[in-house]
């Protein structure tokens, strides 16, 4: 197994896996508001790797398939001074979780941020998504109770 840098090139493998990804969210939460085809090969190459990138990437491979992909940015912690890193995506393929690829994209995670020198890893879980909770339980992730994530829509911002 292998976990390199995602590549432009790269965006039809993690857009199948994304769209695994989707499917095994809409199984927890049958009621989550996910619209299907929003993000695609297009949206990634553009997002991705035009001008500005708003995230990067990482992808696992075995052999010639791609088993999961993690995407990131970076951002900021005023209170604490320091750069973060934020976790837009983890995700492996079912049939070759509990083989140790997650920790491994952990590994790659934790060696961005020491040469970003970023502090912190931050990501967001479904709360039904116990795989994912105990997965970043065991990494000794703290859950941060004193906080909830506000969404403003920008076209909807009534100011």
């Amino acid at each position: 197994m292998k976990i390199r840098p995602a590549e432009k090139s790269d965006a039809d493998l993690v857009i199948i896996l994304y769209q695994q990804f989707e499917n095994y969210v809409r199984g927890l939460t049958p009621n989550v508001s996910i619209e299907e085809g929003l993000f695609d090969a297009e949206r990634y190459r553009t997002d991705g790797f035009g001008e500005n990138p708003a995230f990067w990437g990482l992808l696992a491979e075995d052999g010639d398939e791609a088993v999961g992909y993690l995407l990131y940015y970076f951002g900021y912690d005023s209170q604490h001074a320091y750069r973060t890193m934020h976790l837009v995506d983890l995700y492996v393929a079912e049939k070759h979780r509990s083989h140790g690829v997650g920790r491994e994209f952990m590994k790659r995670a934790k060696e961005i941020c020491t040469k970003s020198n970023a502090k912190e890893i931050v990501c967001s879980v479904y709360k039904p998504n116990r795989l994912a909770r105990d997965f970043y339980e065991k990494l000794d992730a703290n859950l941060d109770n004193d906080a909830d994530y506000m969404y403003l829509e920008v076209e909807k911002l009534n100011i």
